[in-house]
C-alpha cells in the first residue's frame, strides 16, 4: 500500500468523523466526478481525490469555531470573512492538509480558493470546482448542465462556474468574493467565452 494511497484514505475517514452524512454523500460525490475528469483530462487522480476528500472538512462546523481556527492557524481573516466565517472553511482546510499531510501548492491552492475560484488555478483545481458543483447528488438544472459539459471543455465548464456563482450572489444578496470577480475578468480577457457552451439538458 503506497505513502500517497495511505493518506487518502486517513483523510477520508478524518472527514466521515468531522461532516455531517449529507456532507459526506457530498464530499463523495464530488471524489467521483472529478477521478472521472482526471481520465478525461489526464490529472493526477490520487492530488484530485485529495482535493476533494479535503475540500469540505470544515464546512459543517460553526462559524465562531471557525474563526478561532484562523486565528490558531494564524490566518488573518478579513471583513467579509469575519462577517460570515462559513467563507472560511476551505482555506482552514487547506491549511490543516498542510500541516497534517504536508499537501503539494496544487493540492493547497484547490482546496484553500474552491469557494470563489481564482485566477491562477491549475487544471485540477478548476476541476474540483466544477465537481463540487455538479457532483451526482446537485439536483438544479444548473448542475445537471456543467456535469453534462464539463468533458467537453474544462475552461469553459470553469467559467460557467464561476459566473453560476456570481448570480447566485447577486439573487441572494450574498457577498460576491473579489477573487470571484478577478477570476470572471480574467477568463474573460483570456478569451474564455462561453456563448458556445451547450444550454440544452
Amino acid at each position: 500500500m503506497s505513502i500517497q494511497f495511505q493518506k487518502v484514505e486517513k483523510l477520508k475517514i478524518i472527514a466521515q468523523a468531522l461532516c455531517r452524512s449529507n456532507r459526506i454523500k457530498h464530499i463523495l460525490g464530488v471524489e467521483k466526478l472529478i477521478v472521472k475528469l482526471a481520465d478525461v483530462y489526464n490529472l493526477d487522480k490520487t492530488s484530485c481525490r485529495m482535493m476533494a476528500l479535503g475540500h469540505d472538512l470544515f464546512r459543517d462546523i460553526d462559524g465562531r469555531i471557525l474563526l478561532n481556527m484562523a486565528n490558531s492557524f494564524n490566518y488573518t481573516f478579513n471583513k467579509l470573512e469575519a462577517e460570515k466565517p462559513v467563507l472560511l472553511h476551505g482555506k482552514l482546510a487547506a491549511l490543516y492538509l498542510k500541516r497534517v499531510f504536508n499537501i503539494n501548492d496544487e493540492i493547497f491552492k484547490a482546496v484553500f480558493w474552491h469557494v470563489s475560484g481564482h485566477p491562477d488555478l491549475s487544471n485540477s483545481a478548476k476541476a474540483l470546482l466544477i465537481a463540487d458543483m455538479a457532483e451526482e447528488n446537485r439536483t438544479f438544472p444548473e448542475a445537471s448542465l456543467i456535469r453534462k459539459n464539463a468533458f467537453d471543455n474544462l475552461e469553459k465548464t470553469y467559467a460557467a462556474v464561476i459566473r453560476l456563482k456570481m448570480s447566485w450572489a447577486l439573487k441572494s444578496n450574498q457577498f460576491i468574493l473579489p477573487e470571484t470577480v478577478n477570476t470572471w475578468n480574467r477568463l474573460l480577457l483570456g478569451g474564455v467565452l462561453i456563448g458556445n457552451y451547450k444550454n440544452s439538458q
